[in-house]
């Protein structure tokens, strides 16, 4: 998942920055998967945003075609990037 994005850093500067994004995913059954990541939301130099990237693991479980209950956790893997963090997630379609 690579691309291209404009951003603005904390004084207002305008700038071109990178995103990269991988992820490993297996199907358990008809209603429950699980993945890995490694995900690179932000390449640009350390005096705008600098280099963001983390790793996690998650699953998710479809209860039905409209429902959907997953987690993620992960860590970072520089020190721009959140240390340790989780997400418990209900998704519903309208």
């Amino acid at each position: 998942m690579p691309g291209l994005g404009q951003q603005v850093n904390d004084t207002g500067q305008a700038f071109t920055a990178g995103i990269f994004g991988a992820v490993l995913n297996k199907k358990l059954g008809d209603s429950a998967r699980i993945f890995t990541e490694l995900s690179v939301p932000s390449i640009s130099r350390s005096n705008q945003n600098g280099v963001v990237i983390s790793a996690d693991i998650g699953g998710a479980y479809l209860f039905n075609k409209e429902t959907q209950l997953g987690f993620r956790a992960g860590v970072g893997l520089n020190p721009n990037s959140p240390q340790n963090y989780g997400l418990l997630e209900v998704a519903q379609r309208f």
